[in-house]
């Protein structure tokens, strides 16, 4: 089975990417989601916790009346303010309730491997890959091109975090657009995107047989990206040969 751990599971928007996964009967699903109106449905391969993931330590835990936009991180709210104006008088997306809460490190969770890690975190991203990742072979994760919340890391941040633990970078895959204020014609201001970094397959000798098969089964089937799922299983037959 492949073990994949949803950080930020909130059922809001988009299927996660392990879905394709799921429906095959593939993966064991572990979600973290402190709002747990908004959990997955759960099921025999799908269980839902409750608890904050970051690095171990408390922080404030920002509520939105956006559910998805609820962080460790306070929201901009100066950015917003030109993203997304008022209207009839309210600010769209404001914290409507603070309060202190304990974190756990993605280390000390009782799994034993995470396979494949999905983060939507809003902001604590970062924070999480610092705090440990049990040398995942994907990486699925939400970064910032535009500082929506105070002081979290953007997506360069992020990039070079996941490159010093040996990943590499391999496609976006959604984006999110915004209208800058109330301005005529389409929306252009690209805030964040889902990021998506495997195992460096440029030098796969480090990954065990299982490892490069599992690669190759999320590429395939989670992001059709066959060329990259082929070249894992070559090294699984060169692998046998030698």
């Amino acid at each position: 089975m492949i073990s994949v751990v949803d950080v930020g599971a909130a059922n809001i928007d988009s299927a996660p990417p392990y879905v394709p996964l799921l429906k095959r009967g593939l993966c064991e699903v572990l979600c973290f989601e402190p709002q747990v109106d908004f959990w997955p449905s759960q099921s025999e391969h799908v269980t839902c916790r409750p608890d904050v993931v970051g690095d171990g330590r408390e922080h404030t835990l920002y509520l939105s009346n956006a559910p998805g936009m609820t962080s460790l991180y306070r929201i901009n709210a100066p950015i917003w303010d030109v993203l997304c104006p008022k209207r009839d008088g309210e600010k769209l997306v404001r914290v409507v309730h603070e309060k202190r809460v304990p974190t756990i490190r993605l280390n000390d969770i009782d799994v034993e491997r995470i396979d494949f890690l999905k983060m939507d975190a809003q902001g604590a991203e970062l924070m999480i890959i610092n705090s440990g990742i049990k040398r995942a072979l994907c990486v699925h994760t939400e970064v910032s091109f535009v500082p929506l919340y105070v002081g979290q890391p953007m997506f360069a941040d992020i990039d070079q975090a996941l490159v010093d633990l040996g990943f590499l970078f391999h496609s976006f895959c959604e984006f999110h657009i915004q209208k800058i204020g109330d301005g005529a014609g389409p929306s252009r201001q690209v805030t964040q995107a889902d990021a998506v970094y495997f195992r460096d397959f440029t030098n796969l000798d480090g990954l065990s047989v299982r490892d490069r098969e599992t690669m190759a089964t999320i590429a395939e089937l989670c992001y059709g990206s066959y060329d990259l799922a082929q070249l894992c299983r070559r090294s699984i037959d060169g692998h046998h040969s030698d």
